[in-house]
């Protein structure tokens, strides 16, 4: 819409994830994510190498009584200090089905890094952002001076955003185009290219655009003089269909086009009311257009609706405490849009106290529309149930590998293909492979490619080793996750089995500062427990620090800085314990136990319950499995079954991944299969999952070597989780 979104000079942090250099110490593995790919291919946005379809959001939070193009944070509501608003919105963007919001106003020097972490939530369902930033229309196109201090302002935007892989691409200003005749001056298209190519300069692969209102004569009359520019944005209200929109564009550009803003608003300006039954009518026509965006798709890359909630700022001359029906004439069905009601959520006023939500009819029809969009029918795909398990065999013995897949039909056919580090193996083509006489040179990874004639699937690698079995075993515990007192204590569980175990146990919060972590446990205290009775305690290392400092180096654990607030101990264990780490000042702390030396005892299980909550506050696990033996592994992220124990604020959806040494999700769930986790539970003594719940729990034979689990909430939400990982024998 027409309305300008300002932005205003704030500090930016460069963004970083994780503690990589605790990887290999303690097998505590934040994996490093890679930014995520966005390229162009054709017409196409591509993102990893696939086309991409911007299910998007307009998001612009102002509360109630903020007018964002008057006052700060003048549109830059993704900071830390506004908080509450996003942790309320982004699960129910999540939840809608949209992959991408598009912003309005972002400071060049404001601290986003939070904001950008929830968004990308750890990878699961992440909400790409289209960074955009107003620019002045008045601006004098012809003065090398303005043009470079807009320059100047993008290129610290882009600087500061680094390669956090929540970042789509950014949006230069909003609907200049419309001012001082901005959109037919040449000048105008020339400055924009010039704002592209030093952002492309600075970092290449960005992505980048300028928004645009429905304007496709300039596209055409200036698509060259904008080389630089990756896509256009152009923000379309025709009414209650596009038309002859996409003809328009495709012989206008060749360009990818991303419709940035589309929709109607919910207040019928004819009656001065908003439309009847939740504005059902609005609803039907937003799926409307949505539908013939898709159907577009060889044109469009998608679109974003407008908006995610009323805007009461926005109406010229109206209060901001106020919701008017101000606006402009428009092709809609009433002939005017009503700036302040174009809300897929209703947004009601609540005092002091956040502003509450109410969704419009809009937001279930979008739901069904984008669920046919992102789930299409499967038509019976064939699914893995069941890979092919990792094993160690002896030389001259036998391994045989199987698989367990879906039901393909009657009358179907299966064919199966087993490959070897990639590879066809030739003339193995049965449901079983079976390998006899073992030799070291049949070490590798074994995978088998199972097509029914109307689909193919490729199960996950099993790794074979051809070497004399050495025992295997679970070492190295840790958990990283958000620490306070009492209730908000960060609480590790842990059983030594076989007898005794001598370890090594810290509470680490003030070296993670080291590490790049934010936010961290400033003074942390470590008490081991036995059942309910507290047992040995320590605060501050440094009252045993030249055997701690010994056994960290004997174990591989990183070094903590002398007299350090940080907490360890070194004590003799068998049977089931619990670590408490604590903190007056709550914080990220990490809680670890090492064994020490080969003792007759050793770790069989760990668990952990605290917060489960983003970026670095994500709850997170890491474990060392040693010997050469694959380990069969029962993890569980569980959340709604806690209510039953009497647990608030329990994580409503938690997701659970599993990564490897390198950083690769090795094994992931959302939503328990009971017909695969019941049995093995039971087997280990886990307490019973809820039937239907949406915990999370997997089975895994993991090779040995260094491992993460990590658990978030699937829609972006947060809450206390448990998050266990039971040997299973």
């Amino acid at each position: 819409m027409k309305n300008p979104r300002l932005g205003v000079p704030r500090m930016f942090a460069k963004w970083k994830f994780g503690i990589s250099a605790l990887s290999v110490s303690l097998g505590l593995l934040v994996p490093q994510i890679a930014a995520a790919s966005f390229t162009v291919e054709g017409r196409e946005i591509h993102l990893d190498g696939s086309a991409f379809q911007i299910r998007g959001v307009c998001y612009q939070p102002a509360p109630i009584g903020d007018n964002p193009s008057a006052s700060a944070p003048f549109g830059d509501y993704f900071t830390p200090n506004y908080r509450a608003l996003w942790e309320r919105d982004l699960p129910l963007i999540r939840d809608l089905g949209a992959n991408v919001i598009r912003i309005y106003g972002w400071s060049e020097t404001a601290d986003h890094t939070a904001f950008l972490d929830a968004c990308y939530n750890n990878g699961v369902d992440p909400i790409y952002v289209m960074i955009n930033r107003w620019i002045d229309p008045n601006t004098n196109w012809g003065d090398a001076g303005a043009i470079a201090a807009v320059r100047q302002t993008f290129v610290q935007i882009d600087q500061n955003l680094g390669s956090h892989p929540a970042v789509m691409g950014i949006i230069l200003g909003n609907e200049a185009n419309i001012y001082n005749g901005n959109g037919d001056n040449p000048a105008f298209w020339q400055a924009m290219n010039t704002v592209a190519q030093a952002i492309k300069d600075q970092t290449p692969a960005r992505l980048l655009s300028v928004a645009i209102t429905d304007a496709i004569p300039q596209v055409a009359a200036h698509d060259s003089l904008v080389p630089a520019l990756d896509f256009w944005s152009v923000q379309t209200y025709r009414g209650v269909s596009l038309g002859t929109f996409f003809t328009e564009y495709a012989a206008a550009s060749t360009k990818p086009l991303a419709i940035t803003e589309f929709g109607m608003d919910a207040f019928d300006h004819a009656t001065q009311a908003e439309y009847p039954n939740n504005a059902e009518f609005v609803g039907q026509t937003v799926a409307g257009l949505w539908r013939e965006i898709a159907a577009n798709s060889a044109i469009a890359a998608g679109g974003c609706v407008f908006e995610f909630g009323d805007e009461w700022w926005k109406s010229q001359g109206g209060s901001p405490s106020v919701q008017d029906a101000g606006g402009f004439p428009i092709s809609l069905p009433d002939g005017f849009a009503n700036e302040e009601w174009w809300g897929l959520y209703r947004v009601v006023d609540n005092g002091s106290d956040l502003d509450i939500l109410e969704p419009r009819a809009t937001v279930a029809a979008l739901k069904e529309a984008w669920a046919v969009a992102d789930e299409p029918d499967p038509s019976g795909d064939l699914v893995i149930i069941e890979p092919p398990l990792s094993q160690t065999i002896a030389p001259g013995g036998t391994a045989t590998f199987s698989v367990t897949h879906s039901d393909p039909g009657a009358d179907a056919v299966v064919t199966y293909q087993w490959l070897k580090d990639g590879a066809v193996l030739a003339g193995e083509t049965g449901a079983v492979l079976e390998l006899t006489n073992l030799s070291t040179a049949q070490s590798g990874d074994y995978a088998v490619r199972v097509d029914d004639g109307a689909s193919t699937v490729t199960s996950r690698s099993a790794r074979l080793l051809v070497a004399v079995p050495v025992p295997s075993r679970l070492k190295n515990l840790s958990v990283r996750s958000r620490s306070g007192m009492g209730a908000d204590a960060l609480v590790v569980g842990f059983v030594v089995a076989g007898g005794s175990a001598d370890l090594l146990v810290r509470g680490i919060g003030p070296e993670l500062v080291n590490f790049d972590v934010t936010g961290a446990s400033p003074d942390p205290e470590l008490q081991l427990y036995t059942g309910q009775t507290a047992g040995t305690f320590n605060e501050d290392w440094g009252t045993d620090a030249t055997a701690i400092a010994a056994a960290a180096r004997t174990v591989g654990a990183f070094a903590l800085t002398a007299e350090s607030k940080d907490a360890a101990m070194l004590v003799s264990v068998d049977g089931s314990r619990s670590v408490h780490v604590r903190d007056e000042s709550p914080g990220v702390a990490l809680a670890e136990v090492y064994e020490i030396g080969e003792g007759a005892g050793q770790l069989v299980n760990v668990s952990a319950r605290t917060l489960a909550g983003t970026g670095d506050e994500v709850l997170v696990v890491g474990f060392v499995i040693d010997g050469n033996v694959p380990k069969r592994l029962l993890l569980r992220g569980v959340g709604p079954t806690l209510g039953g124990f009497g647990v608030g604020g329990a994580l409503s959806d938690p997701a659970l991944r599993l990564f490897d040494a390198d950083s690769e999700v090795v094994a992931e769930n959302d939503d328990w299969n009971a017909s695969l986790v019941t049995e093995v539970a039971s087997s280990v003594g886990a307490f019973a999952l809820d039937a239907n719940s949406a915990d999370a729990a997997l089975v895994y034979t993991a090779v040995p070597g260094a491992y993460t689990a990590q658990v978030s909430g699937a829609d972006g939400g947060t809450g206390i989780a448990l998050v266990e990982v039971y040997e299973v024998l």
